[in-house]
């Protein structure tokens, strides 16, 4: 998770009520927003995957992450953790836009609208639909 100061609302990934099985949370040292949405989390990939390694370590067995923009590191981040990893709800985006009708497609409401560095840079695979904003 990053370091943040905002309410997790139920419902949040953040909020450990939001889930009816047990989660561990590990916050992110220096993984700040401005960070992270402002500068592509520049030098923190070593972090997220050293939090990651120490909650398998400590039982999980699948690890998220709190912010859409570290799909950036979806690869990198599956490649060094020894179990599934979904970096951002954003991965769904190319399944829902293959579920929806023609001339259909998902809609993201973000903290930053394009030029985003996760939506510009196509973490998700193809086939490649930009997403509405709002």
């Amino acid at each position: 998770m990053l370091e943040t100061k905002f309410p997790r609302v139920h419902g949040d990934i953040g909020n450990a009520m939001t889930w009816n099985f047990p989660v561990m949370m590990k916050c992110v040292k220096g993984a700040s927003l401005d960070l992270v949405v402002n500068k592509r989390a520049d030098g923190l990939l070593d972090a997220f995957v050293e939090a990651g390694l120490d909650l398998v370590a400590q039982g999980a067995d699948g690890i998220t992450t709190s912010c859409g923009f570290m799909s950036l590191y979806q690869q990198e981040l599956a490649d060094q953790l020894p179990v599934p990893v979904a970096s951002s709800s954003l991965l769904q985006v190319c399944l829902v836009n293959r579920l929806l009708g023609q001339g259909k497609r998902a809609g993201v409401i973000t903290v930053k609208k394009p030029p985003c560095p996760t939506i510009t840079s196509r973490p998700w695979g193809s086939p490649w639909t930009p997403p509405s904003w709002a």
